[in-house]
């Protein structure tokens, strides 16, 4: 995923935001932030489907 797309996912104003957390691997990322992200990613949704 690009950053640019990873900003907007996250719903973050400014590209600088998202340049702090470029250089994280997959194996830094713990399950329950996965967890966490998955479930706030599919709340987005469905708000936007909802609109």
């Amino acid at each position: 995923m690009t950053l640019k797309a990873l900003k907007e996912l996250l719903s973050h104003n400014d590209i600088k935001t998202m340049m702090r957390y470029g250089h994280l691997e997959a194996s830094d990322v713990s399950p329950e932030a996965v967890r966490i992200f998955n479930e706030q990613n599919a709340a987005r949704r469905k708000v936007k489907k909802a609109a």
